[in-house]
């Protein structure tokens, strides 16, 4: 089976961000969509704040981009690459938790959204396992493009599946195990340029949820 572009929707961070915006996007989504809110596509540049993304992203990307621009890693050597991905995981945890604290969409404010767990493997493994379509995740992924290291982030929530560089995406499977094969699936024919070689799952929770009206 396959993945179904909502309403045809296409959507593409490049044309509003840096390369790399991929992280904060795919949070802001899956936090938004968790409550049933309603995450914002710029498709006209204007309905998003550029500048906030920006500064919000770029602060959690510094320790990525700082290991990465140095030419003495040997990037060929898997605990040179390890150490990168678990760096980059511990920033993701903490901002996931900061970022957590209040979520806005163009109505309301959502609070309480934090880091439950997170699992060292593919959505397709953990679904299948956990039977749990009802989730909501941030999922990475790591691996070369042509010997250089790279990575992406998308979001998976109740039955819909976001990514940046594409859109928002429904199965046609009814299923936790037959969903998480349509994610990996969608993966691996999008990103056929380069290898992934680790996919890390952040589950995340509402603890002490509020919701408030925007002003």
């Amino acid at each position: 089976m396959a993945l179904t572009r909502v309403n045809g929707q296409k959507y593409d961070q490049g044309q509003y961000f840096q390369e790399g915006v991929c992280f904060r996007l795919s949070f802001k989504w899956a936090a938004v969509s968790m409550f049933g809110g309603d995450f914002n596509y710029a498709m006209d540049k204007g309905g998003l704040s550029i500048a906030s993304t920006k500064k919000k992203f770029g602060e959690y990307i510094d320790f990525s981009e700082k290991h990465l621009a140095d030419a003495t890693k040997n990037w060929s050597d898997s605990k040179v690459f390890g150490d990168w991905v678990a760096g980059d995981v511990l920033q993701a945890m903490a901002y996931i938790n900061k970022w957590g604290v209040k979520v806005t969409d163009s109505t309301h404010a959502y609070g309480g959204v934090t880091l439950d767990k997170i699992v060292d493997g593919t959505a397709s493994d953990y679904m299948k396992a956990a039977n749990a379509a009802g989730i909501t995740v941030v999922y990475g992924y790591y691996g070369y493009d042509k010997g250089v290291p790279a990575g992406h982030a998308t979001a998976y929530s109740n039955g819909r599946y976001f990514d940046p560089n594409y859109g928002t995406y429904t199965s046609s499977e009814t299923t936790a195990a037959g969903i998480g094969r349509d994610i990996d699936a969608f993966i691996a024919d999008k990103e056929r340029t380069w290898t992934q070689k680790r996919f890390i799952i952040y589950l995340l929770g509402a603890a002490n949820p509020t919701v408030k009206k925007r002003a």
